[in-house]
């Protein structure tokens, strides 16, 4: 699993995050192999026995405080008991995952029910595909590292009948996906039992934990001696990530943690059509407390004088912004189906004459504005009138 913090540093406040104008988020890839570092998790076993916090239902962690009979949870800094199984298995470390390692996945015991039910339900599931409503059955293979689709076609004369078995095509086993059943909570746990003022506790602490469901190949040795995987099998594990933030001391120490990629990404939370529509201010408020902050706004005769600096050249971090918001503005990810835009990734060559070809193909991939049309005049909004547009309302915004 890795989190990435759109500020590594967090604010100490609501004040200071809205005086920042920076978005206050977290990405997760919660299946990824790997944390935010490139490090595996820790795996052990029995995660159905991992502690958890009677007050806040946080799971223990390497950040809380170990006694031999107590431990005090690192999210709400409550005390809790240990059972004596705890005490026996804490009493040997280097065997406990979760004293090794901030990041864990434990297996759980699953009941036989249970993984009986998943395999027949996906096994009906399959077989009702063959009265299927097209010529062709597409069977998504998900275990490699690339998606396949593996279609079936039907012929007409068949009368419906498929001409191989779908388990020949594709076993059940590849059909399925690596990790699947999977929940997730939206936010901080503030209704209902467990809930947790947020607001008391220093230093900011985070924990995502689920359960998930996993396919994988039992090793067996035949009589030869080798070693090979016909087998496979479904396994519960539980998925512990805790990650522990400081604080900022200065507006500065806050623009300096900036992670511009996921900056982006917070800022689209509200979805395509409204982030759209929003980005570009987003950008403007941004720059306007960031001149207020660094001091780059002068006051003469009660009105608001300075050079606007679109370029974020006191903060480095931030430099990338600018670019990155132009990029979505012009990316096909941001536009609407209703403008039927063609979502193709095939590469293609084309030669354009200017003055002579039509360079609507070109114009639209411009990062920067250039006479493509012989007129003198770019015919589309390129980054350096971009940056003038947002200079321009910057400059109004901050009067």
């Amino acid at each position: 699993m890795a989190v990435r913090a759109s500020v590594a540093c967090f604010p100490v406040n609501s004040e200071a995050l809205e005086t920042c104008g920076i978005p206050w988020g977290i990405a997760v890839t919660p299946f990824s192999a790997v944390d935010e570092r490139g490090n595996p998790p820790a795996r052990g076993s029995e995660g159905h026995l991992l502690p958890r916090c009677d007050s806040c239902w946080a799971y223990f962690n390497t950040y809380c405080e170990l006694d031999q009979w107590t431990w005090s949870c690192a999210i709400c800094g409550s005390l809790n008991g240990l059972t004596s199984h705890a005490v026996s298995r804490y009493s040997q470390p280097e065997s406990c995952p979760e004293l090794s390692s901030s990041f864990v996945d434990l297996e759980i015991p699953a009941s036989e029910e249970f993984l009986e039910l998943v395999k027949s339900s996906l096994l009906a599931a399959l077989e009702g595909e063959g009265s299927g409503i097209c010529h062709k059955i597409g069977l998504y293979d998900v275990q490699g590292p690339i998606p396949v689709v593996k279609n079936v076609f039907i012929p007409p004369e068949s009368d419906g009948q498929l001409p191989v078995s779908l388990e020949d095509v594709m076993p059940l086993l590849a059909f399925l996906a690596p990790v699947w059943v999977f929940a997730f909570l939206s936010g901080p746990p503030d209704y209902g039992a467990g809930q947790l003022d947020t607001s008391r506790y220093d230093p900011p602490v985070i924990q995502i934990a689920f359960q998930y469901s996993i396919v994988v190949p039992n090793e067996m040795q035949n009589d030869a001696g080798l070693v090979s995987a016909a087998r496979y099998s479904l396994k519960r594990r539980l998925r512990v990530k805790t990650l522990q933030f400081t604080t900022a001391r200065s507006i500065n120490d806050l623009y300096d943690s900036v992670d511009p990629e996921v900056v982006n990404l917070a800022s689209l939370e509200k979805g395509v059509r409204e982030g759209r529509l929003l980005i570009h201010d987003w950008l403007v408020i941004l720059l306007s407390q960031y001149h207020d902050a660094y001091k780059l706004v002068r006051y003469e005769n009660g009105s608001s004088t300075s050079n606007i600096d679109v370029a974020f050249t006191q903060c480095p971090q931030l430099q990338s912004l600018p670019r990155l918001v132009f990029a979505l503005l012009r990316s096909p990810l941001l536009r609407f189906h209703e403008e039927g835009q063609e979502r193709s990734i095939t590469p293609k060559l084309m030669f354009i004459r200017g003055g002579h070809d039509d360079a609507t193909a070109f114009e639209n991939h411009l990062m920067e504005d250039k006479d493509v049309d012989g007129t003198g005049l770019p015919s589309v909004t390129g980054f350096f009138t971009f940056l003038e547009e947002v200079a321009s309302d910057v400059s109004e915004n901050i009067k």
